[in-house]
């Protein structure tokens, strides 16, 4: 996975306290009682998670409607056994864009597939800031910090928008994804779409991002932290994805496990790569069913 760098000795106390926390809290080779944590353990708990991690994504909304990758992708190319849009790319930033502190993930992960879309249409690295991001997560919670549907979210991408690096910048269509078909995911990342994964993510994720490591499954189910990211690459062991302001290697099986919604979002077909592996007519004609693109600021207008 890429090189996270050393920690400093506060971030270090920061992963001992949540993994000590976290191990007291799912110990299961002893029968626990009822209250197995104290309120300041929680309290020190909740801090430590709160200095790294932020979260924001709401569960996965299902539309039948809504464009199937499947039904678009030509997959005409050969899939490299390892590919990352960064790797030609080496000036773009991984910010947190104001997650942590705010739960403003679903946001978070379109500036980062932000910056790369408009380096391929305008050839330059835009200047995305935090108070973009934060401006629109406010538009799209009503100015609270709740979760964010996915689904709804990328329909206002489609339609409406958004406002970055002084412009209004749409993409032209998304499409669900089977996060099951590892192929599917790495075709879409290989012909620069890159991806969108949701996740519900165990506290074991916490702690092994804490600690420097790849998201690996473990014998936790799926929850409680909604988080959705941008996938900008992957290796022979998995996605790799920017959040929480670095890049994080997953493996597939985590994937598999705790995945719960996957989007290929297309900005244009206007490079080899996609006109290749996308059939664009097919795109058309779907969008001609689809609500218009405007610059209607409704909250959520109709897919």
């Amino acid at each position: 996975m890429p090189d996270c760098g050393p920690r400093t000795a506060g971030q270090q106390i920061v992963v001992t306290i949540f993994q000590v926390l976290n191990k007291k809290q799912t110990t299961t080779n002893q029968k626990a009682p009822p209250q197995m944590t104290t309120s300041k353990d929680e309290s020190l708990k909740q801090a430590a998670l709160a200095s790294t991690c932020a979260f924001g994504k709401a569960a996965a909304k299902q539309d039948d409607r809504t464009l199937k990758l499947a039904d678009v992708l030509l997959a005409a190319d050969p899939l490299p056994a390892e590919f990352d849009f960064d790797d030609n790319h080496r000036e773009i930033p991984t910010p947190k864009y104001g997650n942590p502190p705010n739960n403003n993930c679903v946001i978070a992960g379109r500036a980062h597939q932000t910056l790369r879309f408009e380096i391929v249409e305008q050839g330059v690295l835009i200047n995305i800031t935090d108070e973009d991001v934060l401006q629109e997560f406010k538009k799209q919670n009503g100015g609270g910090d709740g979760d964010i549907e996915v689904l709804d979210s990328l329909k206002l991408w489609r339609t409406r928008g958004w406002e970055a690096a002084g412009q209004n910048l749409k993409i032209k269509a998304f499409s669900k994804i089977d996060q099951g078909n590892h192929e599917q995911i790495k075709r879409t990342i290989f012909i620069k779409l890159g991806v969108g994964l949701g996740f519900f993510l165990p506290d074991s994720a916490i702690t092994q991002f804490q600690a420097g490591q790849p998201w690996e499954v473990t014998r936790e189910k799926a929850g409680p932290h909604g988080h959705y990211v941008y996938v900008s690459g992957y290796t022979k062991d998995g996605p790799v994805c920017v959040t929480w302001g670095r890049k994080q290697q997953m493996s597939w099986a985590f994937v598999d496990k705790y995945c719960d919604e996957a989007y290929a979002i297309i900005d244009a077909v206007d490079t080899p790569e996609k006109k290749r592996n996308l059939d664009e007519k097919k795109i058309e004609e779907f969008l001609k069913t689809r609500a218009p693109v405007s610059t209607d600021a409704d909250p959520l207008p109709p897919h």
